[in-house]
């Protein structure tokens, strides 16, 4: 009898000991967010804390795309976990970038950044990225692909009938 008392025991501290082993290199304390857009995060030392880009992507054009010359909109999620605020300083080669204020990130916060460019150098089509390069001035400098986010609504479906007819199917 207290040789299975003793087994019991022994299985149960194994049992509740082994979740305590996951620690920092779990599976989860790796995981990114299942967005469409570009995310990345730097830790900085001076300020210390942390800055960041989530979900930066072109907004839905069309099924054209982007054409050569026009104007594209991007937007993005940039975040300050530092104790200081962080000026964001955003260019590019694929158009001319074009903001409606300075970009100024409060400590410990975040803004959506809706991005403007124009005179596009070149066509960008779904599934294709135009660079832009975010600047987290003194701390960090991202070079950040946008592609063309998926649209908000489904796309109509196609006027080409099935081949087969109506009588069959599944």
């Amino acid at each position: 009898m207290k040789r299975s008392i003793t087994f019991a025991i022994a299985a149960c501290a194994a049992l509740v000991l082994s979740g305590c082993g996951t620690g920092l290199d779990s599976d989860t304390a790796t995981m990114v967010a299942p967005v469409p857009g570009y995310s990345e995060t730097y830790v900085s030392e001076n300020p210390p804390g942390t800055v960041g880009i989530r979900n930066a992507y072109l907004v839905y054009p069309g099924q054209d795309g982007y054409k050569a010359g026009s104007e594209a909109t991007a937007k993005l999620f940039l975040f300050n976990d530092t104790p200081s605020p962080v000026n964001v300083v955003i260019k590019s080669d694929v158009g001319t970038v074009k903001l409606d204020k300075p970009i100024v990130i409060p400590p410990d916060g975040y803004v959506l950044t809706e991005v403007k460019l124009s005179a596009l150098k070149q066509q960008i089509r779904p599934g294709e990225s135009a660079k832009i390069t975010v600047e987290f001035v003194g701390i960090k400098e991202f070079s950040v692909p946008l592609t063309i986010a998926p649209p908000d609504t489904a796309l109509p479906r196609s006027p080409m009938p099935a081949e087969g007819g109506a009588a069959e199917g599944h």
